[in-house]
């Protein structure tokens, strides 16, 4: 482009023309070789939009003799039939009357010229009249039929010249700073090579990477929370936007591939995410409101039920609750307790104060 031959040329200082030639050299062809990339553009843009005014034209064309086969005769064209069909009478009945007066005393000679011009008037005559019915009759169906091809096939031309412009162009899906150029003029090179790559630093992508366990509850939509490895005093609000289902097997460990947006960050702040940086991340699988909880360490499994210890009147009594959702700290009960119960946390006795009331949580669980 015209900025990389300014930055080459501007490469090229008194400073490192007093270099050693290598380097002379280098920068040199690099500036030979970035003005014959823009030329070869400019070269290329040019020829394709080039092709796409003359197949316009073309369409242009076909599209006028279309309207005007199916308009019929225009009232001049069927005047100059008419003045040339009576010209052409007259030319015959001319030429007959030549023709008479010649073979009353005229040579054979004189008699075949004359014969051969009334032969010439009478083809003539006919033509003009034949021209003349062809006006008044309009144009053909079959004529019509043909011209609507042509004028479908002039659109299809104009259609590939200008995906042949489009073509001509590299054009970027998305803003965002180019990192690399991964192709120069003369490579042979595959429609999956990339010509190159783009960062975009406010609209940064995250890749996750789920358990088997995990997998069934995180969806498309989902919100959570990663805090980056390089950034530990900041937790980055995130939206989860694919969720993979093939899974890569590493020692035994089943995993699955996710990605999700980063959202509501000042990409122009001192400290901000990087491409390349590795963190963890939580998502919101589920999240209520107004439920009663308590710490996970609570409750035990018995049998098929799950239970929770509870003091009543200086003693424990074992309750069976109804659990709900949880998260890391603590699990709903749909049943088995009541706001304010005291449950016994594992490993502590009631008598050393180890009992937990239960609590209602405005908030929810997430």
């Amino acid at each position: 482009s015209d900025r990389q031959i300014r930055e080459l040329n501007d490469s090229i200082s008194p400073e490192v023309s007093d270099s050693p030639d290598a380097v002379l050299a280098a920068a040199t062809s690099a500036l030979i070789q970035a003005n014959s990339t823009y030329r070869s553009a400019l070269t290329a843009k040019s020829d394709a939009q080039a092709a796409v005014d003359s197949a316009e034209a073309a369409l242009a064309s076909a599209q006028e003799t279309l309207d005007e086969l199916k308009a019929g005769a225009d009232p001049e064209e069927l005047a100059t039939a008419e003045a040339a069909l009576t010209a052409a009478e007259q030319a015959l009945e001319a030429a007959q009357l030549q023709l008479e007066e010649l073979r009353e005393g005229a040579t054979e000679f004189a008699i075949a010229a004359a014969q051969g011009a009334v032969d010439i008037a009478e083809a003539n005559l006919e033509a003009a009249i034949a021209a003349r019915n062809d006006l008044l009759a309009g144009a053909s169906q079959e004529d019509i039929d043909l011209q609507v091809q042509q004028v479908q096939i002039a659109e299809l031309a104009v259609e590939q010249a200008r995906q042949n412009l489009e073509d001509a162009m590299l054009v970027a899906a998305f803003d965002g700073t180019v990192a690399a150029i991964n192709i120069s003029v003369g490579d042979l090179v595959s429609s999956a090579t990339p010509a190159m790559t783009l960062l975009t630093p406010d609209a940064l992508e995250v890749e996750l990477t789920l358990g088997e366990t995990d997998l069934p509850s995180v969806k498309v939509g989902q919100k959570g929370l990663i805090i980056f490895d390089a950034i530990l005093e900041k937790a980055y609000p995130l939206t989860v936007t694919s969720v993979g289902l093939a899974p890569t097997t590493q020692q035994g460990v089943v995993t699955y591939l996710a990605t999700a947006q980063l959202v509501g960050f000042d990409p122009n702040a001192d400290v901000r995410p990087a491409p390349g940086m590795s963190g963890a991340a939580v998502i919101v699988t589920q999240e209520k409101s107004d439920v009663l909880a308590v710490p996970n360490s609570a409750i035990r499994r018995r049998g098929q039920n799950r239970v929770v210890e509870v003091v009543v009147d200086g003693k424990l009594e074992t309750r069976v609750v109804q659990t709900g959702v949880t998260d890391a700290e603590k699990t709903e009960i749909l049943s088995g307790l009541k706001a304010g119960d005291l449950v016994v946390l594992p490993g502590s006795a009631p008598a050393e104060g180890a009992a937990e009331e239960v609590e209602e949580l405005p908030g929810g669980i997430r």
